[in-house]
């Protein structure tokens, strides 16, 4: 279990999780496992905050962060595909347009990526962000 646990705090301390955790929240810069509070991050000011005490908002953002990491970590800096279900759902409206752009970032990098939303609001940013991409960029409506 120690050697577990040891392994899981130096990934976490890896640039695949720490950059993508600090452009989606603008705010956190590193994270840590605690055995008895679960994941605790970290502000450039050393403020920290576990995980269960922040908005789901920044949860969603940590949580993306995350999968962010492991996927690139996984694919061992190749890409892949990402498939999103309403990944930002809960976040705030003036920060959805920084995570629309960090998604489409990916993209534009190689990654084919998947995002599925019911929410208006989320579709008119990727149209708006992701009209620049031409035949790159493409939009499903189901109905």
């Amino acid at each position: 279990r120690e050697e577990e646990n040891t392994r899981i705090a130096n990934g976490l301390k890896r640039r695949e999780f720490t950059t993508p955790l600090h452009a989606l929240t603008g705010n956190y810069c590193r994270l840590r496992q605690e055995p008895d509070t679960g994941l605790v991050l970290a502000t450039n000011e050393d403020e920290e905050f576990r995980l269960s005490h922040i908005s789901t908002g920044a949860q969603e953002q940590i949580f993306l962060a995350l999968r962010m990491g492991f996927a690139s970590i996984a694919m061992e800096g190749q890409t892949a595909f990402l498939i999103l279900d309403d990944a930002f759902q809960h976040s705030d409206w003036h920060r959805r347009e920084k995570l629309t752009a960090e998604i489409l970032s990916m993209v534009k990098t190689g990654w084919q990526v998947f995002y599925f939303t019911m929410d208006d609001h989320i579709r008119d940013l990727f149209l708006e962000a992701g009209e620049p991409m031409g035949a790159r960029f493409k939009i499903e409506e189901l109905h």
